[in-house]
């Protein structure tokens, strides 16, 4: 499995509000992982610096950090194929470069390797960065943003209802299924945050999965951890 859905559902939770908090913990259920998650096994953590993401006891993760001043790195863990896979992105006059593609785990993907060099846009940003502008409230109806090597592009809608909102879209024409996926992000996301001294806070999420084989609907849902 690709986990671009995953983190693709990850960037969604980014946009839910202008952080007030320099990190932001959820915990992730699902029904697949029944009383098990009493462990915390899933969880998404993100900041100006880092988004960590691990999901079903850890079997699917992915991170993508700062490393220095000019270069970010995602780290894509997939252990049920036993594959682990590195991106490290360059910034240079605004825009991203691919700069190298590798795997420590399993066989690297050659759709993979022929990426290295692309330049994106600069409307493209990579994911802890979207952090810091969302915390200077420069959000938008539409998030721009780099996963696995590619570009991606998703409109926002919301909804207020008194001091809640509600921010939802729908992931299903970006998500394309590829050989070997077992779950798939398909289904629209919402996200829900409230009105606090001024700002928004995001407290959770919800969506659903697909079990490929079976094609059975899972319910997942995220909320935020109190400090």
């Amino acid at each position: 499995m690709k986990l671009r859905e995953i983190v693709l559902a990850g960037a969604i939770f980014l946009s839910g509000a202008v952080f007030s908090q320099d990190k932001l913990h959820f915990d992730v259920y699902s029904r697949e992982e029944g009383f098990l998650n009493l462990l915390k096994s899933s969880f998404l953590r993100v900041s100006s610096k880092e988004v960590d993401f691990s999901f079903l006891f850890g079997i699917y993760s992915m991170s993508f950090k700062k490393i220095n001043d000019s270069i970010y790195q995602e780290v894509v863990k997939d252990n049920w194929a036993l594959r682990e896979e590195f991106f490290d992105y360059s910034l240079e006059d605004s825009c991203y470069t691919l700069i190298r593609y590798s795997a420590k785990r399993g066989k690297p993907r050659q759709e993979k390797k022929a990426l290295e060099e692309r330049i994106f846009d600069k409307k493209y940003r990579v994911l802890p960065e979207l952090f810091s502008n969302f915390k200077n409230g420069l959000l938008g109806d539409s998030l721009h943003f780099i996963v696995n090597g590619m570009p991606y592009s998703v409109k926002i809608n919301s909804r207020e209802n008194g001091e809640s909102i509600i921010y939802s879209c729908n992931l299903g024409e970006l998500i394309k299924r590829e050989p070997g996926d077992n779950i798939l992000f398909p289904y629209p996301i919402e996200v829900y945050a409230i009105k606090k001294n001024g700002e928004l806070l995001p407290l959770g999420f919800s969506t659903e999965f697909l079990k490929v084989r079976s094609g059975k609907k899972v319910p997942i849902k995220g909320k935020l951890k109190e400090n």
